[in-house]
């Protein structure tokens, strides 16, 4: 019967209902979306319009524009501008999203193509996992990145050392986080491969973060209300009867938190980390992976709700209780999104919401490093 089921997943009449199910709930979270009046969820694309704007009119980003964003995120936005985006900021929103609901579909086409190799059902997997997050990330970058992401993981899977790289270098110029790709490179004993990903990542990204003018974008106070210690300090305070001194700057929440509550989430990855570092390494370079990314997510000063969609595609090959657990996460995320003005009034709930979300995050990340069981089988290299 599993071996039936996986047939079919496979197939094209296969891929096409697993198609039309993600379609339909993109659209139904675009209904969503303007039936709550959740401004706050679709405006980011109104913000990309305005930075779009300024370049086709001569700026340079990181010189004459602040611009928060690494490198290729400028294709997404110069494309979108490009197919019509620039008759205006809601016309260029409803070709961002249209334009990003097409990326995540060509995603759920590579893990097709994927199982069509293996025999698998990694795409309708990968569909049923991202539909929560669905409602915010076709609203932001986060498929732009995904993607690459995809691509170098099937590559690490295969044993495709060329792609494997490109897309890792491509994914890290976009976001910078999947540079740990590498660490699954070093898994298969890709040595060489691992520290031009490595090495390519850190001249570029760090090249773009030294200018002025990328700089000044992301400069902020306090911890974001997402983030692990920032999260804990407003659940104490909120339980405390305290203000818990929530402020927003740059259209993100942020906390006025002691220096030292950074540390709970450095800790916690520290941990997760250690454990991949002692003990019986996992074997497979996806669980290495997942493990650092869960990791990053737990440890990060500025958090938000779409970063969750990072884990995603490595859990698209994890046992199932990682994706029950990813899943649970994903919805406490949304849930917090939703009820984002109970945040601006400490409501003890929401903060508690968001530490649980970390936890199971963190609980990814440690069984993750501890060799939690995969459905995937490792290939022997090829071309």
């Amino acid at each position: 019967m599993a071996a039936t089921g996986r047939a079919v997943a496979a197939s094209r009449s296969g891929l096409l209902r697993i198609l039309m199910f993600q379609a339909g709930t993109i659209a139904l979270s675009i209904w969503l979306v303007g039936a709550l009046e959740l401004d706050y969820v679709a405006g980011d694309p109104l913000i990309y319009y305005e930075r779009t704007d300024a370049l086709f009119a001569g700026l340079l980003p990181y010189s004459d524009e602040a611009f928060e964003h690494l490198p290729m995120m400028l294709v997404p936005m110069a494309l979108t501008w490009l197919v019509g985006g620039s008759l205006g900021p809601f016309v260029f929103r409803g070709l961002w999203v249209l334009l990003t609901s097409l990326v995540v579909l060509l995603t759920t086409f590579l893990y097709w193509k994927y199982d069509t190799r293996t025999h698998g059902s990694s795409a309708l997997t990968w569909a049923i996992l991202s539909a929560p997050i669905l409602p915010l990330v076709v609203f932001r970058t986060e498929p732009w990145v995904v993607l690459p992401v995809v691509v170098g993981i099937l590559a690490i899977i295969e044993g495709r050392r060329t792609s494997a790289v490109v897309s890792s270098v491509t994914g890290a110029l976009a976001k910078g986080w999947p540079v740990l790709l590498a660490a699954g490179m070093l898994v298969r004993g890709w040595r060489r491969s691992a520290a031009l990903t490595v090495g390519l990542s850190l001249l570029t990204v760090g090249s773009v973060v030294a200018l002025p003018g990328f700089v000044g974008a992301r400069e902020f106070q306090g911890l974001h209300t997402e983030s692990t210690g920032g999260a804990l300090w407003g659940l104490v305070s909120a339980l405390a009867g305290l203000h818990s001194g929530v402020f927003v700057s740059a259209g993100a929440a942020y906390l006025s938190t002691p220096a030292a509550m950074i540390l709970p989430g450095v800790l916690i990855a520290g941990a997760i980390t250690g454990r991949l570092l002692v003990g019986p390494r996992p074997q497979s370079p996806i669980l290495v992976c997942c493990a650092l990314v869960a990791a990053t997510l737990v440890a990060v000063p500025l958090n938000s709700t779409q970063f969750i969609y990072w884990l995603l595609p490595f859990l698209v090959f994890a046992d199932s209780p990682s994706r029950v657990l990813a899943a649970i996460a994903a919805v406490l995320a949304m849930a917090s999104l939703v009820a984002f003005d109970s945040l601006l009034v400490g409501e003890w709930w929401w903060f508690g919401s968001v530490v649980t979300r970390q936890i199971l995050i963190a609980t990814i990340g440690w069984r993750a490093a501890s060799g939690a069981s995969l459905t995937v089988v490792v290939r022997s290299e090829g071309a």
